[in-house]
């Protein structure tokens, strides 16, 4: 994605668009928005890295609060937290991430 992130951004807010229409608050949209968190974090845009990936994080609380994905989601954002040097941010979010370590493969 390093390669052409801007042309990976497009396209993933095109889906985005899409799964807004057909399965908004869904899993799948909490995804859309969590790639499109991480191709900014690649370009080194944190705040809308950190505005997408807490846009997804609020779906998965939703509609699959004990899951793998939101330990992950709590994982990239408090990767988004110390790519920004706020270390005591990125230390308290990912608390609840060992209630999931044992069931992550």
């Amino acid at each position: 994605m390093r390669g052409n992130s801007s042309r990976a951004l497009s396209y993933f807010q095109r889906a985005l668009a899409t799964v807004e229409r057909v399965a908004p608050n869904s899993r799948s949209h909490a995804t859309y928005l969590n790639n499109i968190g991480s191709t900014y974090q690649d370009q080194g845009d944190l705040e809308q890295a950190l505005v997408y990936r807490q846009r997804a994080l609020a779906i998965i609380e939703k509609t699959a609060p004990n899951s793998q994905g939101y330990a992950a989601l709590l994982n990239n954002i408090a990767g988004v937290y110390m790519a920004r040097g706020d270390l005591g941010r990125a230390n308290a979010l990912p608390a609840g991430i060992s209630d999931y370590r044992g069931s992550c493969p």
